[in-house]
């Protein structure tokens, strides 16, 4: 049996994922809809703060770029795995703590939900490397708002 530490562990990776994805669609957003010349300078990509959800996120992407069926799903299928994790998971898997067979079908999810998660992240990476490259952007001078 798994320990909690485990779960908290994976449920912490597939958030951290999530959010990455995120911070990806967002940053391609921000160039595609050319905003980013109103940024810090032209060599650098300022990200504000978007509440937006992941999926409206998503549709605004597929506004602007052309993915295939593959693309597409596994977009689809990170935005399933993310909201799983974020508003299902500890609901649907409250023996996972103290039932071994419970707690090896909720590490089987979470390793799913990863590895789903980053597929889409590894992908967005790429394209955002490309348009970053075409921009002449260093992917280090896309800066992001924080919270200190």
């Amino acid at each position: 049996m798994e320990t909690q530490e485990t779960i908290f562990r994976k449920v912490g990776e597939a958030i951290y994922f999530s959010q990455i994805l995120e911070l990806h669609i967002i940053a391609l957003s921000t160039i595609l809809n050319e905003r980013f010349s109103a940024g810090i300078d032209r060599k650098k990509l300022f990200l504000e703060s978007d509440t937006q959800t992941l999926g409206k996120l998503i549709v605004i992407l597929k506004k602007h770029v052309s993915l295939d069926d593959g693309g597409s799903r596994i977009l689809q299928e990170a935005l399933e795995k993310r909201n799983y994790i974020a508003h299902h998971f500890f609901k649907r898997n409250v023996y996972a703590f103290s039932e071994d067979n419970a707690n090896e079908l909720a590490v089987e999810k979470l390793d799913v939900a990863i590895k789903t998660l980053a597929e889409a992240t590894a992908m967005t990476v790429g394209f955002l490397e490309g348009f970053c490259s075409a921009f002449k952007i260093k992917l280090s001078d896309v800066l992001v708002e924080q919270d200190l």
